[in-house]
């Protein structure tokens, strides 16, 4: 039971291998093994490769400001969103962290818009009705003229997904071109 545990060890089985370094464990306590060090050593390192696997995947630190896209409002500022690309594409996350406009900050939410119509656009025609959203007169009245020269802007816009569950929103995000402003650069309401 010990060797089993400390093979799974290696391949990436940790919660399986606790259990056998548990019975492995119970089996040299009986009498029934001699490898009892093997044991303790394949329960501990299985242990931590479990605690590890589940800080990976579950990231329990990660919902500290955490906040779904329908959420944020204009003027709050956030973090880098995981799959971004300044390319465009599908985020792989339906959450944004929230970040103090004050600090380092990816960028600032500096408007919110919805698009209409009944089919959805397509992917090339939304991302045109965000940039046109985006960069309209009331969007741009949002930004503080001190910054508007520097202002990078980017987007998060509908999927086809999105807009079938009736969410069509766009929100226009500012910041400098490297993505780490440290102040507001929205004109407060």
């Amino acid at each position: 039971m010990a060797t089993t545990s400390f093979l799974l060890l290696f391949v990436g089985a940790g919660p399986i291998g606790l259990v056998f370094a548990v019975l492995g464990l119970s089996a040299a306590r009986r009498g029934l093994a001699t490898n009892r060090g093997l044991a303790v050593g394949s329960l501990v390192l299985n242990l931590v490769a479990t605690v590890a696997l589940f800080l990976i995947v579950v990231d329990p630190w990660d919902d500290r400001g955490r906040a779904q896209y329908a959420d944020i409002s204009v003027g709050e500022c956030v973090k880098e969103p995981k799959g971004w690309t300044d390319e465009g594409g599908v985020l792989s996350t339906d959450y944004v962290a929230r970040a103090a406009c004050d600090g380092k900050h990816w960028g600032q939410v500096y408007f919110r818009g919805e698009l209409r119509g009944i089919p959805y656009p397509g992917d090339d025609a939304t991302a045109a009705k965000a940039d046109d959203l985006c960069y309209s007169e009331p969007a741009l009245a949002n930004l503080d003229q001190a910054f508007a020269d520097q202002a990078f802007i980017s987007y998060v816009l509908p999927t086809a997904q999105s807009w079938a569950a009736l969410d069509r929103s766009v929100i226009c995000l500012a910041s400098n071109q490297n993505n780490n402003a440290s102040e507001s650069w929205v004109v407060e309401p």
